[in-house]
């Protein structure tokens, strides 16, 4: 079965280099775990437009300086919760789990849900298990898991997070902190995945940058297919 995924397209899609140009910013602008919806009406529109003059939306900009904070020595901190999870009022991650298994319903695919999957030795596995043949978008897939993030390179890949260490700006991020922080694990937990499964797909609910990859048995998607539909926007 082959279907066909709405992403953003590829130029529209921030870059590392644009990445590194807005980091400096939000280094200044954070303020703990804070939501950008928690900030002054200001502080909101601040962040917002210098996101956006580097081609960012707001929740990507917002996303990426929770990542950033993330990265921090923990004495920054009051708690050490997740940088992905969502206020209540917000979307959740298990609603947008719920919009993809709607979307593979609705074209027939056959599949299988995390909670409908024995764990293996007690390392999980992924949001949805595809049970027949299926190609998306030109790729043969047989997973898919949802990431509520936006999947950046600075985070998600080795040469990120060198640029990081070695950024005299960031002294305050640790090479130990850096590999604890949840995009780290996702590279590790799609390693597991592909090794256990065979290639697959990660869904990225903000999007991702350019330069993000996990090599060519992975496709990466974001949610343009449910937000051109009016559906998660």
């Amino acid at each position: 079965m082959k279907v066909q995924w709405r992403n953003t397209p590829f130029p529209m899609r921030p870059s590392f280099e644009l990445e590194k140009c807005l980091f400096p910013f939000l280094w200044r602008e954070h303020d703990g775990y804070k939501r950008i919806s928690m900030l002054g009406p200001k502080r909101v529109l601040e962040i917002s437009m210098l996101g956006q003059m580097y081609g960012f939306s707001p929740i990507q900009s917002d996303n990426l300086r929770r990542q950033l904070i993330r990265s921090l020595k923990s004495f920054f901190f009051q708690s050490d919760k997740s940088d992905f999870d969502p206020p209540p009022a917000e979307r959740t991650p298990y609603i947008f789990e719920d919009m993809v298994a709607h979307y593979l319903k609705a074209h027939a695919v056959k599949f299988r849900r995390e909670n409908e999957l024995p764990r293996i030795r007690g390392q999980g596995t992924p949001d949805f298990i595809i049970d027949q043949d299926l190609t998306l978008n030109g790729r043969h897939v047989r997973w898919i898991e949802c990431k509520h993030c936006y999947g950046s390179t600075m985070f998600g890949s080795a040469c990120g997070r060198t640029w990081l260490l070695q950024n005299s700006s960031f002294k305050h991020v640790t090479e130990q902190r850096l590999m604890k922080h949840p995009m780290a694990k996702i590279e590790e937990q799609v390693r597991r995945y592909e090794r256990q499964f065979g290639p697959g797909a990660l869904l990225f609910s903000y999007g991702f940058s350019k330069e993000l990859t996990f090599g060519p048995n992975i496709i990466l998607l974001d949610s343009t297919e449910f937000v051109d539909n009016g559906k998660y926007s």
